[in-house]
């Protein structure tokens, strides 16, 4: 299966300003670092009502796998969908 993931950005030149002082103008290569890194956070943000799915009756055997502090239950699941269109779904304890 393909996958349509954008690559983490190239970090520009730590040396170079963002923002130069004589103009305030931000540099384009951390513009083009910050505008790449804001389309990954809007292409892979959850956290919507429609992301959720409610439990259902489906027998789904999961155990022991929260951290401390975790639901001991699946609460919700995560809806995804991926380039084909299919539907998958994460638990969500």
């Amino acid at each position: 299966m393909t996958t349509i993931a954008p690559l983490p950005p190239v970090l520009p030149n730590i040396n170079v300003a963002v923002i130069d002082p004589k103009t305030g103008i931000m540099n384009v290569d951390w513009y083009k670092y910050f505008l790449s890194w804001d389309r990954i956070n809007r292409l892979t943000r959850a956290g919507a009502a429609g992301d959720f799915t409610a439990n259902g009756t489906v027998a789904t055997a999961m155990s022991s796998l929260g951290p401390t502090g975790a639901h001991t239950t699946i609460q919700k699941w995560m809806k995804i969908t991926d380039d084909a269109g299919n539907t998958g779904y994460v638990p969500v304890f």
